[in-house]
């Protein structure tokens, strides 16, 4: 359903916006109404500078809730897919496929994916068996790679968070 939209562009305009809108919240930025602003070589005259944070607000609500249902509810949040694998099955909880090296082969894409960090010195150890013709997954991980989960757990709903605080920050100050 979501294979047309890009989760990491997604991601960047989320985490672009709550950006833009966090500092200007903590800066306090003010227009004064007599100055015009230079855009693109035009002058525009604001005549409504009291809208500039309800606009704000408004894409930075707009941002947050797009990257949210097609980043998190849609798509396949990284931490679920490492509970898949954690589990035995492959990153979208399937654990079907033609034979063993098929399977083994989408289990190293997936692990290669969701554990960047699994070359030497072996932070993630992983088998495949077969269990009554379905395939599983044994995944072993150090603290360095869960900890790295933790962190790219963390990086995938920043632009939430960034555009969470930015819209209380803009609320209360």
């Amino acid at each position: 359903m979501n294979d047309h939209i890009d989760i990491n562009k997604l991601r960047k305009f989320s985490l672009f916006i709550g950006l833009i809108f966090l500092m200007y919240s903590i800066t306090g930025i003010q227009v004064d109404i007599n100055d015009k602003i230079n855009l693109f070589g035009f002058s525009i005259l604001l005549t409504r500078p009291d809208l500039i944070d309800v606009s704000f607000m408004l894409v930075s609500i707009y941002s947050l809730l797009r990257y949210y249902i097609f980043g998190v509810i849609i798509g396949l949040h990284p931490r679920a897919a490492r509970k898949h694998l954690m589990e035995g099955t492959l990153a979208n909880g399937n654990n079907y496929a033609e034979n063993i090296e098929a399977f083994r082969v989408l289990a190293r894409q997936d692990i290669e994916k969701y554990f960047p960090i699994f070359e030497p010195p072996h932070n993630v150890v992983w088998s495949v068996e077969s269990v009554n013709n379905h395939f599983r997954i044994n995944v072993k991980l150090n603290k360095l790679a869960r900890i790295f989960g933790l962190v790219h757990d963390l990086d995938f709903a920043l632009p939430i968070i960034v555009n969470l605080i930015a819209i209380i920050t803009n609320l209360v100050f």
